[in-house]
């Protein structure tokens, strides 16, 4: 079979196009012109949030925390009466829910990430990781999602009753208490 010219250079330039269109788009992302009419999200702006959940009334707290890409440094309180105190560095939509079951206070803490792509991790380089303290005086059930970023998990200090840690591709250091109760870890890339 014999190839066509304009066939062979119809193709070359379709390939050129689209290779062109692919990497003006990782290189600027959506502020391209002309992708302004699919109205694609871009990365916010970084704001610090604070957060707070009283001890008030609270034996037991069972308490989720998923870190994204910016990581975190988690401790105990030193002198705080709360179950949780927290600085963070937020570009979407913070995820924080607090309710009372009982006695025992349920707590979640994220964030839903408003990048496109792999913008929040290219934006997020300067800020710094979360600060979260959690009660020494309450014993807790604690799962961590650690993500990509650097974590430290100083929990010496803390009353745990059960703890699981997802590792995703970020590291981790991770200080434990003495004591009885359930480790669990689930590996992924990151050091531990």
């Amino acid at each position: 079979q014999v190839r066509r010219p304009l066939g062979t250079i119809l193709s070359g330039l379709v390939s050129l196009t689209a290779v062109a269109l692919f990497g003006a788009i990782l290189l600027f992302g959506v502020e391209l012109p002309f992708l302004s009419r699919f109205n694609l999200q871009t990365v916010g702006e970084y704001r610090e949030e604070t957060v707070t959940v009283s001890g008030e009334g609270v034996e037991t707290a069972v308490v989720s925390l998923d870190l994204g890409s910016l990581g975190a440094d988690v401790t105990g309180l030193d002198s705080s009466q709360n179950v949780l105190e927290g600085t963070l560095s937020i570009a979407g939509d913070l995820q924080f829910e607090q309710r009372m079951r009982g006695s025992e206070a349920v707590v979640s803490l994220g964030q839903n990430s408003s990048g496109w792509w792999f913008g929040d991790w290219v934006e997020s380089t300067n800020q710094p990781p979360w600060q979260i303290g959690l009660s020494r005086t309450v014993p807790l059930d604690l799962t961590v999602d650690v993500g990509s970023g650097q974590t430290d998990l100083e929990l010496g200090s803390l009353l745990l009753r059960d703890l699981f840690v997802d590792l995703g591709s970020g590291a981790i250091n991770l200080q434990l208490p003495g004591g009885d109760y359930d480790i669990r870890l689930d590996g992924g890339s990151g050091k531990l």
